[in-house]
């Protein structure tokens, strides 16, 4: 194969899989979908949500989990919670505006993934993170596969049947 004709087969590979950006855009609207993605040699399991669900859901693990202390501290807490509220709220409004067939038609697919209850796997199968509640974000042209499904720690990733 000459570098001509292999650069051009290069440029024929997609960024991302239009097929995962379908189902993220249909968890944009409200579908949360159990899949396991791969990426880096890893993968990540969990519910695909959408933008706004995410967010949401970051906001209140922030409130949560901050620990700020001292002058300050209330404004900090408020202005986390602006920007993480603000986000969630500009990607629900964006998707009332619009129904999923014309987001399909319009080809307006997100940018990234959003899993709930996230858990991560060696290519092996063993459980790197075993944390409930772990929100994960990742851009969909990084994900070099997946399955639908959610693997889950415990499993025997090898057991058939």
């Amino acid at each position: 194969m000459s570098v001509e004709s292999h650069e051009q087969n290069v440029s024929r590979i997609p960024e991302s899989d239009r097929f995962l950006e379908m189902l993220a855009l249909w968890a944009e609207f409200g579908l949360s979908i159990p899949v396991t993605l791969t990426f880096h040699g890893l993968r990540a399991s969990g519910m695909m949500i959408g933008t706004a669900a995410y967010f949401s859901k970051l906001s209140v693990y922030m409130k949560s989990t901050a620990n700020l202390s001292g002058e300050g501290a209330l404004s900090m807490k408020a202005t986390v919670d602006s920007i993480f509220d603000g986000i969630a709220s500009d990607a629900k409004t964006a998707r009332e505006n619009e129904t999923l067939e014309k987001a399909l038609e319009n080809q307006s697919y997100p940018a990234f993934i959003h899993l709930d209850d996230a858990a991560f796997f060696t290519a092996d199968g063993l459980c790197t993170m075993n944390q409930s509640s772990i929100l994960w974000r990742c851009r969909i042209s990084e994900v070099v596969g997946f399955s639908l499904g959610a693997m889950r720690p415990g499993q025997d990733p090898h057991r058939r049947g």
